[in-house]
C-alpha cells in the first residue's frame, strides 16, 4: 500500500496519477441555465392546462349534483329545484363554481334560464348547461322526459 500525501505525491517523490471526480463549473451552470428554462416554461403549461381540467370538474360536479337532486326528489316525494346563479347552484343542494369558470343554464329555444327543477318521476326541467373558461367548453344536455344527462364535448376540444 502506498502512502500519498495532501499535494498528490507519494512518499517517494514521484506524482501519483489522481482521479477527477465531481462536476466542473461550466458543467453546473449548463444545469443551471436549463432549469431556469424549464421552470419559467411550467406557467405557460399550466395556464394552458388548467381551464380544461376546470371545466371537466365543473361538468362532473354538476352532473352529480343532478343525479343527487333526483334521488332527493324520489325520497322527499317532490320536485327538488336547483338554482343557478354566477357564483355556483344553490336551492335544495349547493355547488361552487370555480371563479374564472362560466356556467350557462338555457332551456331547449336558447332561453336563459335562472334554475331547474327535478321531479320524483324521473322528469325534469329540459335544459342545457353551458360550461366554458376560455376556449374550452362542455354542454350538458337534461333530458325534460326521462332526466337523463348526456355530456358533449366539442371536437376541437377532445
Amino acid at each position: 500500500m502506498r502512502a500519498i500525501s495532501a499535494t498528490g505525491n507519494s512518499r517517494r517523490g514521484a506524482p501519483c496519477a489522481r482521479r477527477q471526480s465531481g462536476f466542473t463549473l461550466m458543467e453546473l451552470l449548463v444545469v443551471v441555465a436549463i432549469l431556469v428554462l424549464l421552470s419559467s416554461a411550467l406557467p405557460l403549461a399550466l395556464d394552458r392546462a388548467l381551464p380544461g381540467r376546470r371545466v371537466m370538474a365543473t361538468t362532473q360536479k354538476l352532473q352529480s349534483a343532478i343525479r343527487d337532486a333526483e334521488s332527493l326528489s324520489v325520497a322527499r316525494g317532490r320536485p327538488v329545484r336547483l338554482e343557478f346563479r354566477d357564483s355556483g347552484m344553490s336551492g335544495d343542494l349547493s355547488l361552487q363554481f370555480p371563479s374564472t369558470t362560466r356556467v350557462v343554464l338555457k332551456d331547449g329555444d336558447g332561453l336563459e334560464l335562472h334554475a331547474l327543477s327535478v321531479y320524483p318521476e324521473g322528469t325534469a326541467t329540459e335544459a342545457n348547461i353551458f360550461v366554458s373558461e376560455r376556449t374550452h367548453l362542455r354542454t350538458l344536455h337534461l333530458s325534460g322526459v326521462t332526466g337523463r344527462v348526456t355530456v358533449e364535448v366539442p371536437a376541437r376540444a377532445r
